[in-house]
């Protein structure tokens, strides 16, 4: 196969996965299937099939593609921000636009049924996002926003040990608690709860103005 052939065939994938995100996050992952997926798309099955060798691979090639791209963007948010602080509530503010969008059975249904699939989303929480956090608390420390005696690693393991409880619904109705609230209203009591006097300060001034 030539390259451009290769290249026009990643891209063609990389759309078909773009698209099945959308329809996963709007009708949830159990309930739709390859013939769906084939409708949605307006392509044959057999067309579907030769990118994807069943459903179980969709899903999985589409929670890798989907964790790779928030990790560039979250990279993206992480150098442009100011502070530490900064840098907490923009990537939750980051994280609340893609949560208003998922259907509530998304992860339930990839944790139940498609467990090569809940193992990327394990990845990601346990090894991403727990160096992400580990990372945002030593620079809060060096910026004087973070007390000195924060204890970097069992913060970033409470975190990561949240993220899931945050979609449950069994603890946090949606109805009451809509995960992107939940999840600002939580990174306020974690940033102050390891805050410096100067970082209570700024948190403050912030909070008003955009987060809480």
């Amino acid at each position: 196969m030539l390259f451009l052939e290769r290249v026009e065939i990643m891209q063609e994938e990389t759309k078909i996965l773009e698209r099945c995100e959308r329809l996963f996050m709007r009708c949830g992952v159990k309930s739709v299937t390859m013939d769906d997926v084939s409708r949605e798309l307006g392509i044959s099955k057999k067309t579907l099939y030769q990118y994807f060798e069943n459903k179980e691979d969709l899903v999985k090639k589409v929670t890798d593609s989907h964790f790779g791209i928030q990790n560039k963007m979250v990279d993206e948010i992480t150098k442009q921000s100011r502070n530490a602080i900064d840098e907490m509530f923009a990537i939750s503010a980051f994280m609340n636009q893609f949560a208003k969008t998922i259907h509530p059975a998304v992860l339930f249904d990839i944790k139940k049924y498609h467990p090569a699939s809940w193992a990327i989303f394990n990845k990601y929480r346990n090894t991403d996002i727990f160096n992400r956090i580990l990372e945002n608390v030593e620079r809060g420390k060096k910026e004087g926003l973070y007390r000195e005696d924060v204890n970097a690693d069992f913060i970033a393991r409470v975190y990561i040990a949240k993220v899931e409880m945050f979609i449950d619904p069994d603890i946090f109705p949606h109805d009451k608690y809509p995960v992107d609230k939940t999840h600002t209203l939580y990174m306020y009591y974690h940033t102050r709860s390891i805050a410096s006097k100067k970082g209570i300060d700024y948190l403050e001034k912030i909070k008003t103005q955009n987060y809480v």
